[in-house]
């Protein structure tokens, strides 16, 4: 009975804070990062835009990350719950 308890609901959880948390320390850096790039080598006429990426980057890549932890709870509650 334990094993079982242990496999469905501990492994799922221990997988899902892993990779949320290698998900947000490489992978979500390196969007705003090609996001940001990407808006500067095509849009150089449009100002606003392009100091909107530059000044907000740090802010941008907590809140994707803070997104995807909340993301992981509701996932690791859900899976709890049922």
């Amino acid at each position: 009975m334990q094993n079982i308890f242990l496999l469905d609901k501990i492994f799922p959880t221990v997988v899902i804070i892993i990779l949320i948390y290698f998900w947000n320390k490489y992978i979500v850096k390196y969007i705003v990062n090609y996001i940001a790039s990407f808006n500067l080598d095509n849009n150089l006429n449009t100002e606003k835009k392009r100091t909107f990426f530059i000044n907000n980057e740090k802010n941008i890549i907590y809140y994707g990350r803070l997104f995807y932890w909340f993301c992981a709870m509701f996932l690791i509650i859900n899976i709890w719950i049922h």
